[in-house]
């Protein structure tokens, strides 16, 4: 008997770590959304995500700016990041990013580069 509780007590204090870890690693209570479309970066280096939605301006929540340094223009990327603030063009912060495609600088909607260049974020 008392080797029963002590395993219910081990697997409990198990699913108690994991169910904590998990709510750490994932933090359901943050808006939190996935974003794919094409890496840019602008003439001062900051990066851009330009997905369907038009051109979101995407910074590391963690502070690790270099995390996009592996990026190329035109490089297909997918991203999870919060919330997207409404400005133009937008601003988000990813956790994490991978990219799902080699890409060049013709893969980008044009339109999009126009309105970039009208505002002198790129050349």
């Amino acid at each position: 008997m008392k080797k029963k509780a002590k395993i219910i007590t081990a697997v409990s204090a198990v699913t108690v770590v994991l169910v904590c870890l998990g709510l750490f690693i994932f933090r359901p209570w943050e808006d939190r959304q996935i974003m794919t479309g094409r890496f840019l970066r602008a003439s001062d280096g900051t990066p851009i995500l330009i997905s369907e939605g038009g051109p979101t301006v995407i910074s590391s929540v963690y502070g690790n700016e270099d995390m996009f340094d592996k990026y190329s223009d035109g490089d297909k990327i997918t991203a999870q990041c919060t919330y997207t603030l409404t400005t133009y063009p937008g601003q988000t912060g990813v956790y994490f990013c991978i990219r799902t495609e080699k890409g060049e600088l013709s893969d980008l909607p044009d339109e999009h580069i126009l309105q970039l260049r009208e505002m002198d974020w790129i050349e």
